[in-house]
């Protein structure tokens, strides 16, 4: 039996990445630049329907710091 896709909307998605840039802008906002690899396709293409969007994050800190 094949799997049916969800079509019920993604409400949270889990990447890995590079923290790659951040930012200080002149209106007292910070822009933050992730670096996903190749394999994170499908996260991707969640978090391009959220462009502009707010939304929540939590940012966990690497084991080898």
């Amino acid at each position: 039996m094949m799997a049916e896709k969800s079509t019920s909307p993604i409400k949270a998605v889990e990447i890995r990445a590079e923290l790659r840039q951040i930012k200080s802008m002149a209106d007292h906002t910070f822009n933050i630049v992730l670096n996903l690899p190749e394999d994170c396709t499908e996260q991707v293409k969640a978090l391009l329907d959220w462009l502009g969007f707010e939304v929540g994050a939590v940012i966990v800190a690497p084991d080898n710091r």
